[in-house]
């Protein structure tokens, strides 16, 4: 990817100090070991605390989170008839831009200034879940997305998602993985 810039910057800090109070796209080079400059989108340019965001260049249709919103009657089944009332902690969110601490490079999960929410609640990036079934199977129907293609940025190879709940010892059900740079 090629940037066509003036300067580069460190921070969204860096930036402002340097006379930028628009908010919008600065070229960052973040640490001495970058070999390329980074996009980063700065939000809050014109108050003391700009925000530093990844724009998520494959679009919300390719990064979402989604805790889904049904329940089986018979909860130890993987299908069958479904609960009248919708499970209260769903919800489905997806995200265009996602905030990143340019110290650690942490993404900030529950960031949702550049997100769309429906449901109940808004689901943090790459969290899913349902209460849909307790069957050991391949039952789950929560869902999360992360493709950071065309950022030059990538998830580390050693992150890794740990399920939480019951019934204890139930499984992350992985149906593909595509983490591109």
């Amino acid at each position: 990817m090629l940037f066509f810039a003036h300067s580069e910057y460190r921070s969204c800090e860096d930036a402002q100090a340097r006379g930028n109070t628009k908010d919008g796209h600065y070229v960052m080079r973040l640490n001495d070991r970058c070999s390329d400059p980074i996009r980063i989108y700065c939000f809050a340019m014109d108050t003391d605390k700009p925000y530093a965001f990844i724009t998520l260049e494959s679009g919300p249709e390719n990064n979402f989170a989604i805790i889904y919103d049904k329940r089986l009657r018979d909860r130890f089944q993987c299908n069958g008839p479904v609960m009248p009332q919708i499970y209260q902690e769903s919800g489905s969110t997806s995200f265009s831009k996602v905030r990143i601490d340019l110290t650690t490079l942490r993404i900030i999960d529950d960031d949702f200034q550049f997100a769309q929410s429906s449901g109940n609640k808004r689901i943090p990036y790459g969290t899913a879940g349902d209460c849909y079934s307790m069957n050991q199977g391949n039952c789950r129907k929560g869902q999360f997305k992360i493709d950071l293609t065309g950022t030059l940025l990538s998830v580390r190879s050693d992150v890794t998602w740990q399920p939480q709940g019951l019934p204890k010892g139930i499984r992350i059900q992985v149906t593909h993985q595509v983490l591109r740079v």
